[in-house]
């Protein structure tokens, strides 16, 4: 945890909010209170390696996992091939006790039925509607259209509303990783640097169940330490949540 030292939020009220916490796992450092913060935020980077060098691997069930699922770029094929794998995937691992976490929440627009129709009780469908809703206002209240979608590398693709996008992004959460999966073989062929799985296959005949289960056999395999491309590469990336309308 790295601070300055004059921030609204200080150190004193952090731990105070942290509570309880592992000393080895969880380091600190203000700036202002050390002469080289470079040489500080080494020392105390070694010290996190030491202590991680000490863990050793053991098997877990899958019922342990929670995989995030975010889109890259949609186009005409996602709704259609990557989409309802992921989502069949998303079957195999509630079968199995584990989750999925369905983000993108403007990307359900116009699809929500699909979503809220299979919600879990009242309560769980009231807390659905109101997020979406939530994300609708948001945009309203800073005069921004609510179909201000789809991109145009998304209309390049083939997808021509909101509502061919959307159709395709709930199918994620199927009925009940950082893994980049291709919704074509052509993209899965010619970046091999960025693709760890193609569903193109399933537009070549291959069904649906098939590619969920190659694809939940590379999941587990990613969570036992086999690297991801990007992970091979040297990559790590991050997005912000910038001021103003992010679509």
């Amino acid at each position: 945890m790295v601070g300055l030292g004059c921030e609204n939020l200080t150190h004193e009220q952090f731990l105070r909010d942290l509570g309880d916490y592992d000393a080895d796992r969880v380091k600190f450092l203000t700036c202002q209170e050390v002469e080289d913060e470079f040489a500080e935020a080494e020392r105390l980077l070694r010290e996190c390696a030491a202590h991680a060098s000490s863990f050793v691997r053991e098997p877990i069930p899958v019922s342990e996992l929670v995989i995030g699922m975010k889109c890259g770029g949609s186009d005409g094929l996602s709704g259609i091939t990557a989409n309802p794998v992921v989502g069949r995937f998303s079957d195999m691992m509630g079968a199995r006790g584990g989750s999925t976490v369905l983000t993108e929440v403007p990307e359900m627009f116009g699809a929500e039925g699909f979503l809220l129709n299979r919600c879990a009780g009242e309560a769980v469908f009231e807390k659905a509607v109101n997020m979406i809703n939530g994300f609708k206002n948001y945009f309203i209240s800073h005069k921004e259209t609510v179909y201000d979608n789809p991109s145009p590398g998304n209309r390049q693709g083939g997808i021509t509303t909101l509502e061919d996008k959307s159709c395709g992004c709930v199918q994620k959460g199927g009925t009940a990783p950082t893994l980049k999966i291709a919704s074509n073989s052509r993209l899965a062929e010619k970046k091999k640097g960025w693709i760890d799985f193609d569903a193109g296959l399933v537009a070549d005949g291959e069904p649906v169940e098939d590619a969920a289960g190659r694809l939940l056999q590379l999941v587990i395999q990613v969570a036992g330490g086999q690297k991801t491309r990007t992970e091979e590469l040297g990559f790590r990336e991050i997005s912000i949540f910038k001021e103003g309308i992010t679509l």
